[in-house]
Order: structure tokens, then sequence, then C-alpha cells
């Protein structure tokens, strides 16, 4: 698995011309291109935001930051998965004239859904300064996102490759995603949780464990030991599935696709 990660990272390019084309081919013959996506996001956020500010009597400039920076970045989260099942099926031809890494497509994705979340970075910065917070960005908060990436990768290659083989998987997993929105902290805040299970909450959920690590530090406040704590053990779990199903699959890979 080394060895194909060192030719992933070899062959850069691909990886780039993959997650571009895609995005553009997304926006063919439209006038307003990417901005539909921080618009679309925008619209959603002051919807759900105003909504359910008054349900929760939360004040508004509390809340819609809250959930405006949860959304983002669980769009980033559950796409980078939910996409990585079928990826190595639509990558096919990639693959067929030539031996190359599977973690080309991955990667790729990866990198595509980064750049749709980076349209969104205006979005995040007026919810910041709305907040009037960011104090809790410091120098460990790239490293963060070298964290949250690399379990995306990590996640997306164990599940490109087991929905390659078992077809049905796919569905499973959209499943989870669904189930997943609603059982992590986006629209609701973890002081809405009884205080005994509120570990419970970040200990066995990856979204909400990722979503707290990005998002704390824009609201001001520090990451806590449990949230980095739960985050690396996602990532290490995450490279130990992939390495095993890299091991299982790797060489029947090409007759599935």
């Amino acid at each position: 698995m080394i060895h194909d990660l060192q030719d992933t990272l070899r062959y850069w390019r691909v990886v780039h011309l993959l997650g571009f084309s895609t995005l553009r081919s997304r926006y063919a013959r439209s006038r307003f291109g990417q901005a539909w996506i921080s618009l679309s996001n925008a619209i959603f956020i002051l919807v759900v935001g105003f909504i359910w500010a008054k349900i929760w009597r939360v004040p508004l400039g509390e809340y819609l930051p809250y959930v405006g920076l949860g959304y983002v970045i669980f769009l980033l989260l559950s796409h980078s998965l939910s996409e990585s099942c079928a990826v190595l099926v639509l990558d096919a031809r990639v693959y067929s004239n030539e031996s190359r890494p599977f973690l080309l497509s991955v990667f790729a994705l990866v990198y595509k859904n980064l750049i749709i979340f980076v349209h969104n970075v205006p979005l995040i910065f007026a919810l910041v300064l709305w907040a009037g917070q960011g104090q809790g960005i410091g120098l460990a908060y790239p490293l963060f996102w070298i964290l949250t990436l690399l379990f995306l990768v990590s996640a997306g290659y164990a599940l490109a490759l087991v929905c390659a083989r078992f077809r049905d998987m796919t569905q499973i997993v959209a499943l989870i995603m669904q189930t997943a929105f609603l059982l992590t902290p986006v629209v609701w805040q973890m002081d809405f949780v009884p205080a005994d299970f509120r570990d419970l909450v970040i200990m066995a959920n990856p979204f909400a464990a990722f979503i707290e690590l990005l998002r704390r530090p824009l609201l001001g406040q520090g990451a806590s030991a449990l949230v980095l704590m739960s985050s690396l053990g996602w990532t290490l779990g995450a490279i130990a599935l992939a390495w095993l199903a890299h091991s299982l699959f790797r060489r029947e890979i090409i007759f599935w696709i």
C-alpha cells in the first residue's frame, strides 16, 4: 500500500485532472457555475438557522454560525465517503489500459470535494464574523485538517475497494449517511444531549468528532482532548481498514470494475 501511495503522489497531475474534470462537467454550460454551491448552501443555512433557532429558543447570533459551519463540514465528510463507493467503477477507464494505483480515484475524489468546500470559504468567513469569534484558530489548526483529510482518504479507499466487490454495500453506506446527519451535532447542539452521553456521541460518531475538531476553533473554542483522541482513533482505524482491504482485494479489483 505504501508503494501505491508513492505512485499516487507521483501521478499528482492525473489526480488534479480527474478531480477538476469531474467538477467542470458538473457545471458545464451553467452561467453561475460553482457559485451555485455557495448560494444553495447559504439559503439552506439561513432557512434552517432561522427556523430551528426559534424552535430550540437559541439566540440566532449563536446558533446560525454553529449550524452553518457544521453543515458545510458535514457535506465535505459525507460526500467524500458516500461517493467513494462508486468511484472505482466510474473511473474504470483510467485503469483499463495501464496499471495504476486505485488510490488515484480516491485522492481525486477528496480533492474535488475539497475544491467544493473552498467555494464555501466566503460563507464560512461571513459566519465566523457573525459569531465574532475565530480566536481559537492556532498553529495546530492546519494539523486538524491534515488529520481529517487522512481519515477521508483512508476510509474512502476502504469503502471503494469493498463496494467494488460487494455492490450492495453502496446502499448500506447511503443509509448510514442519511442516519448520520440526524445523529451528528449539525442542527442540534451538544449542550442538548445529557452530560452522561456527550462523550459517547464524540467517541462513537466519527462525523461528530471531526466536525467538532474543525468547527470549535472557528467559534473561538479549543478542541478538547476527547475530540482529538476520538479523531485520531478513527483515523488510525480507517488506515487499518484501508490496509486490510488493500491486502484482500487489490489484485481482483480490475476484474470487478
